[in-house]
């Protein structure tokens, strides 16, 4: 029995990394050898392979966190970021266009009226 758990607990160390091919094919040999019977088999072999889903989620988790982190600390911009500032870019162009196709408001042009003076006299005109 010493050896048998000693086997499940190497077994169990390689499922982190193990597919779940490898995992059946270590739990064949075990059987082959009458060392478990097939019903442990396919009992040790479901405890594995959730343990094995549970650990590699748990890795995945904290890589995700580690990475996230070290993002935020460089000033790496997320692309949920950009996408949303493209999404605003979006909008005032769109706001910009409906104000520039807005016909302008016409106000009359101010003319300057240029009024006919008599020429300006000037120092030897006056002499006269």
């Amino acid at each position: 029995m010493e050896e048998f758990l000693k086997k499940v607990a190497f077994l169990g160390l390689g499922t982190v990394t193990a597919t779940k091919e490898k995992i059946e094919q270590g739990i064949e040999r075990l059987v082959k050898r009458g060392e478990i019977s097939a019903a442990q088999g396919k009992k040790l072999a479901a405890k594995l392979l959730s343990d094995a889903d549970r650990t590699r989620k748990e890795i995945a988790k904290k890589i995700d966190e580690g990475v996230r982190e070290g993002l935020i600390k460089a000033g790496v911009v997320r692309m949920k970021e950009i996408d949303a500032l493209k999404r605003r870019i979006e909008r005032l162009e769109r706001k910009l266009a409906a104000h520039e196709t807005k016909p302008a408001h016409t106000a009359k042009k101010k003319t300057v009226s240029k009024k006919k003076t008599a020429p300006n006299k000037t120092a030897s005109s006056k002499k006269r």
